[in-house]
């Protein structure tokens, strides 16, 4: 959510779900958000690994990727998981030079 310009916080779909019914109707997002905090924001340059580390302890599946006070992106944990199944499809080597796909062994004639 955003307010005056600048993002106030974040709300999921469990946060609605969380709301009675019959409340629903009456609430408004900032009532039932998630405000800007720092267990819902991190940085352009965060190890991918901090971010899934942050969104299991702060049991959320999307962080706010803040530079100082601007929005630059959102991260899920569903994108997260597919960019790594990808990587480790198309066979990418991770930092460490381990490769993180195995290659189809070459058959021997």
């Amino acid at each position: 959510m955003v307010s005056n310009g600048r993002v106030a916080g974040l709300i999921a779909l469990r946060d609605v779900r969380s709301c009675p019914p019959e409340e629903r109707a009456h609430k408004r997002v900032s009532d039932i958000m998630r405000p800007l905090g720092p267990a819902i924001v991190i940085a352009p340059d965060a190890p991918v690994s901090n971010a899934l580390r942050q969104m299991a302890e702060g049991d959320t599946g999307r962080l706010l990727v803040m530079q100082q006070d601007r929005l630059v992106g959102l991260l899920s944990r569903s994108g997260v998981a597919h960019f790594i199944m990808l990587r480790s499809q198309l066979g990418f080597m991770a930092p460490d030079g381990a490769q993180t796909a195995r290659t189809p062994a070459s058959s021997a004639a």
